[in-house]
């Protein structure tokens, strides 16, 4: 398996179990926090507003811009 093809399968199995969560919290929703509550909770604050947007930047050059060979 190359290491790219491990990199999908990780990202793969993220957005699996979000989606997931969501069917879930959805179906229960008096006992467990959604994911958009959970996402609201967290970027109230300043800080993890910068974390969140950091990681996104991360993840969208490591999946679009390396994974397209723009570079090479």
């Amino acid at each position: 398996m190359s290491s790219s093809t491990a990199g999908y399968a990780v990202y793969a199995l993220i957005a699996a179990v979000a989606i997931v969560w969501a069917a879930i919290t959805y179906l229960l929703r008096p006992r467990f926090a959604t994911v958009d509550d959970a996402v609201t909770r967290l970027v109230r604050h300043r800080v993890a507003r910068w974390i969140v947007w950091a990681l996104w930047a991360f993840v969208g050059w490591h999946l679009f811009v390396r994974g397209s060979g723009a570079f090479k």
